[in-house]
């Protein structure tokens, strides 16, 4: 053993706490971020209408959709009239081409856009899409099952 600045033959206690240790140069302050598992955005058509599209990662299955806002008196409630509910939220018909990349089905849903929240349901499904917070999954927890 070396000589240290202690006045003995004993080891320095620094060293074993620098080297031996990784905490000093990885502390837990520092935690890995999850990876992100879904997307969503909403951008302006070609002509005109939004058009919200995102992605989705769940049970080793990769799913992405986009959706459109239907055109003329199929946006709305028979008759043209805006489809609201208890609450006095108006809603509007959109439709979303649903695609599952892993496995190569097509599917075509029906869902509501929120023009209060913002948000895109898809009823059949019990997902929903938040283009604002950049989410698309569950609707609520407590139907999970």
């Amino acid at each position: 053993m070396p000589f240290n600045n202690n006045g003995g033959w004993y080891p320095n206690r620094n060293q074993n706490r620098r080297y031996g240790n990784r905490q000093a140069y990885y502390p837990s302050a520092y935690p890995q971020v999850p990876a992100k598992r879904s997307g969503c955005k909403e951008k302006q058509g070609k002509n005109g209408k939004s058009v919200i599209f995102g992605w989705r990662l769940s049970n080793r299955q990769f799913m992405t959709f986009v959706a459109t806002q239907n055109n003329g008196e199929h946006a709305f409630a028979k008759g043209g009239a805006i489809i609201k509910n208890k609450k006095g939220q108006e809603y509007s018909r959109y439709t979303a081409k649903l695609v599952n990349k892993t496995i190569g089905s097509v599917a075509t849903v029906s869902c509501l856009f929120n023009h209060t929240t913002g948000k895109l349901y898809f009823p059949d499904l019990d997902l929903v899409a938040n283009p604002a917070k950049n989410y698309w999954g569950r609707a609520s927890m407590n139907k999970r099952q």
